[in-house]
């Protein structure tokens, strides 16, 4: 499975071949209104010409700054939901699960969608899990919640932690909480900068999704840790939407300095 961006404009006469638009403000309205320009002459032909495809959507997660780094929100749901995963606690038993875009992310920023369907709540492992406890609460039975966060040692790494770490019941397999909740993951890339600018970015990330939550939090929800309860469920694709954008804004401010 290949991670999946948001759809980017594909040159029919050179297959394979993606047009990535840039992120400065003039420059994108200027470039957008020069291909809807070409794509509304082509409609007055009695043959369009097949090399030239109208843009429905700008794709906004790919970022560049004036050194050249650049900055993607990619779309790891498949990946890591995918039923051919044999979930370890061991990191390099996992790794031949998955592709090089997984495994390439040294550092970043992540926003996870988990719903539980079942009535039995989800727990995290803690201090309380291993003195025979069951843990940290982290999903209510059928209930949903957000997690956001940074990584620093690769985003393969990190999810194995969750995928170790959630459970309903200590007997039950590893990673099946996590798979079976897990509703999206999407990851900025920040691989090329220091891990200070990541913690910033963080601190950007936190604020865009409470912006986003407000008012949708589960009473008794607190804002203090990685886990944002929510008191209902909302649709997958709204909130993907809403989250990719809010990764897209920090991404922007982050290249921005």
């Amino acid at each position: 499975m290949h991670a999946r961006s948001s759809p980017l404009c594909l040159r029919p006469d050179r297959p394979g071949m993606v047009l990535r638009w840039l992120l400065g403000p003039k420059e994108e309205r200027m470039t957008e209104a020069r291909s809807l320009s070409r794509c509304e002459s082509t409609r007055n032909r009695d043959t369009p010409s097949p090399a030239i495809q109208c843009p429905k959507v700008v794709d906004m997660s790919m970022q560049r700054d004036p050194r050249g780094l650049e900055t993607t929100v990619l779309d790891f749901t498949e990946d890591f939901t995918g039923q051919t995963v044999v979930w370890s606690k061991r990191p390099r038993d996992v790794e031949r699960h998955f592709g090089p875009a997984v495994r390439g992310i040294r550092r970043g920023l992540y926003v996870m969608y988990f719903r539980n369907l079942s009535e039995a709540p989800v727990y995290d492992k803690n201090r309380a899990y291993s003195r025979g406890g069951e843990g940290k609460l982290v999903l209510h039975g059928n209930g949903s919640s957000l997690k956001p966060g940074k990584f620093q040692d690769g985003l393969l790494q990190r999810r194995v932690q969750d995928a170790d770490h959630l459970h309903r019941t200590r007997a039950e397999p590893l990673g099946s909480a996590f798979r079976e909740c897990l509703q999206f993951i999407l990851v900025l890339d920040l691989s090329p900068h220091e891990i200070e600018v990541v913690k910033a970015a963080e601190r950007r990330l936190r604020r865009e999704i409470d912006a986003i939550l407000s008012g949708q939090l589960r009473a008794g929800s607190t804002r203090r840790g990685d886990w944002r309860h929510l008191a209902l469920p909302v649709p997958v694709e709204t909130l993907k939407r809403r989250t990719h954008a809010a990764l897209v804004r920090v991404g922007r401010e982050t290249l921005s300095g």
